[in-house]
């Protein structure tokens, strides 16, 4: 349990630093390479963006991108309810949040699995996991009616080693930043920076051995240039 843990609501703090960027809405289908870059095309071929570099940045919809990627898919389901906020969120391998009109808990681990369904079966474990740390929230959940409730699936991009992918990927130009696992929001601005001063030539704020250990050279089936 962590006593004097905070709740970020990311819309709040994802908005501020998109104010004036350039955006482009799409999804995202190819990535290709042409003679001074790099070309993003979306499912009905039109061009979503011509650049001198690209950053995958999809989490696991990254491996759609680029098959080559090593990672590994975790699906995973959390559950809300309305109407009872727990005072802190708190984790225990777990979690329980406040949303600002309830709670937010969680989350089921399912390895492999590349395109789940929300189910109660997963509702019931996440309330079983409530339960075991928490049991007057989770009884909060007993009392909770149907409409009150919710649930939402998806899936994190997990790596063989457990770290983050955070650099060149092949061809000059092609960057990733993937394989954040469940701790996106955690460390993808740090890493988000990091990748900013690879890109540009410029300091980073990342320490040189653990940028070297984040790089997608360290495994096999990838050369980076130098």
């Amino acid at each position: 349990m962590m006593g004097q843990a905070l709740a970020a609501r990311s819309s709040a703090i994802l908005e501020p630093w998109l104010a004036g960027a350039e955006r482009a809405a799409g999804r995202a289908a190819v990535v290709e390479a042409t003679t001074d870059g790099w070309r993003v095309k979306g499912e009905d071929g039109a061009v979503l963006v011509e650049a001198d570099a690209v950053v995958l940045a999809a989490g696991w919809g990254s491996a759609r991108l680029m098959p080559d990627l090593p990672l590994s898919p975790v699906a995973g389901q959390a559950d809300w309810i309305e109407g009872t906020p727990p005072p802190l969120p708190v984790a225990w391998g777990g979690y329980a949040a406040p949303t600002g009109n309830g709670m937010l808990y969680g989350a089921t681990h399912d390895r492999g699995v590349k395109t789940p369904e929300a189910s109660d079966a997963a509702s019931a474990r996440n309330q079983a996991t409530l339960a075991a740390a928490l049991p007057a929230l989770a009884e909060a959940v007993d009392q909770t009616p149907a409409e009150a409730r919710g649930r939402r699936v998806a899936v994190r991009a997990t790596t063989p080693d457990r770290l983050p992918l955070c650099g060149a990927w092949g061809e000059a130009g092609l960057y990733v930043l993937t394989g954040l696992g469940s701790r996106g929001f955690c460390v993808a601005p740090l890493l988000g920076e990091h990748l900013a001063a690879l890109i540009m030539g410029r300091s980073s704020p990342v320490q040189l051995d653990h940028g070297h250990r984040l790089s997608p050279a360290r495994h096999d089936n990838v050369a980076e240039d130098h």
